[in-house]
């Protein structure tokens, strides 16, 4: 076990919090007993891998039958999650056709990114507007937040919505995110397409259901 695990377990509690007895998955974070079952178990325990967006991290635990194993999951490197924007330009919906690494395919898909500790979610939330799109925002408004992935991701996103500006766009949108096109939809165009199957990606999904739910 890599010390600066321990130091992770320090600097952010509330994701090694245990529920209650028998109530779900505990992590054990004594260091005695993690060198213990690394030898037992014959892998490393801690802190796989890290870089500016996200920690990797294997957690000794004990399931709720009693039995002791390892479960993998992924932190967020800034603290918290990422964003993602609703944007409407002249009352049509902005989607991005995007294509993914993890899946080597495109997806129909709202913009989104990681959060960068030095700015605030609004601020997130404009950069990755202009980075993705090229266009400014003139009203951003906070909707909620999705929690993208339950089995794997330790954190929630938050759903912004936003009303880009008629008279502002930049040619500027960043040609390393492999955005293959931007495209315009009415919400009605987008309900068909989520029927249809033509929208599948989480993010993406679960920022509409939010906002859609909304009596407003």
């Amino acid at each position: 076990m890599k010390a600066d695990y321990l130091g992770l377990v320090l600097q952010r509690p509330e994701f090694f919090a245990n529920p209650a007895l028998n109530e779900g998955i505990s992590i054990i974070t004594d260091p005695d007993r993690i060198h213990e079952e690394e030898r037992r178990l014959n892998t490393e325990i801690g802190i796989i891998y890290r870089d500016k967006y996200v920690v990797l991290v294997k957690d000794l635990v004990i399931f709720p039958g009693g039995k002791i194993g390892t479960y993998i999951r992924i932190l967020p490197a800034a603290g918290k999650g990422g964003v993602v924007i609703l944007p409407f330009y002249r009352n049509q919906v902005v989607l991005l056709r995007h294509f993914r690494h993890s899946t080597r395919k495109s997806y129909i898909e709202l913009p989104r990114g990681f959060s960068e500790p030095e700015l605030s979610e609004e601020r997130n939330a404009e950069k990755e507007i202009l980075e993705e799109t090229g266009y400014k925002i003139k009203q951003l408004r906070y909707l909620g937040n999705i929690t993208p992935d339950t089995g794997l991701l330790a954190t929630q996103a938050s759903v912004y919505l936003a009303v880009l500006d008629n008279h502002q766009k930049t040619a500027n949108i960043d040609k390393n995110e492999a955005i293959q096109g931007i495209e315009f939809y009415t919400l009605q165009e987008i309900k068909s397409m989520i029927a249809n199957g033509k929208i599948e990606d989480g993010y993406t999904l679960g920022a509409l259901a939010l906002y859609l739910a909304r009596d407003d």
